[in-house]
């Protein structure tokens, strides 16, 4: 019996020292890469209203001066203001051609010393610098007026012939008053009518027909 016992007793110092010897395996969990969430658009707190954008100019060059209304304004027809201007020794009042609408149009121009706008009753506007009127010259009128649509045969419904387009050089026969005598350096008679530039006629008296065909009939045509 004794003999059991001690038996026993060893037995279980064993298994004592066996258990204080034991390995314990602790496994390693690796959280993975969470990957960054995206940033959430943000609800427009103003639904009804739309980002400010940019206006357009309201004016725009047609060359290095003359600036007209984008929407309502053509480049001819401005380009034919300012030459009108200058011509008019730069009344307020004008009647101007616009090529793209063939008719005339009033236009009122008022200018603050620095820049000359133009407008018209339907809206149109035209600027330019007083400046470039003052640097204008007569060559430059008149070659301007050989070139452009000025209007209409500044001889229509006047009452005596206009030019024959179709006979080379032709000169309408002109009817002035009987009292009529041609006087050097002053208009003729129907100067106002005229739609181009101021010229010289033969007998000595001015036109404002210069680069139209026509100008200075029965004056001796324009003078060399």
């Amino acid at each position: 019996m004794l003999a059991g016992l001690i038996a026993s007793l060893a037995a279980a110092g064993c298994t004592s020292e066996a258990e204080g010897t034991k390995t314990v395996t602790v496994e390693s969990h690796v959280t993975p890469d969470t990957p960054t969430p995206k940033k959430e658009k943000r609800p427009n707190p103003f639904p009804d209203q739309t980002a400010p954008t940019k206006p357009r100019p309201e004016f725009v060059y047609c060359d290095a001066n003359i600036q007209v209304m984008e929407a309502t304004t053509t480049c001819p027809f401005a380009e034919n203001a300012f030459w009108t201007y200058w011509t008019s020794a730069e009344s307020a009042s004008l009647e101007v051609w616009s090529p793209a609408a063939h008719a005339t149009f009033s236009t009122t121009c008022e200018s603050d010393s620095a820049e000359v706008t133009c407008t018209t009753s339907d809206s149109g506007a035209v600027k330019f610098p007083q400046a470039a009127v003052d640097r204008y010259s007569q060559s430059q009128a008149d070659a301007y007026a050989d070139g452009h649509d000025l209007g209409p045969d500044p001889y229509e419904g006047l009452s005596y012939p206009a030019p024959n387009d179709s006979v080379p050089n032709y000169e309408p026969e002109y009817a002035p008053p009987d009292d009529y005598t041609p006087t050097p350096g002053e208009n003729i008679p129907n100067y106002d009518n005229g739609r181009g530039s101021r010229v010289r006629c033969a007998d000595g008296m001015y036109s404002q027909s210069g680069g139209i065909q026509g100008a200075c009939s029965g004056h001796g045509g324009v003078a060399p």
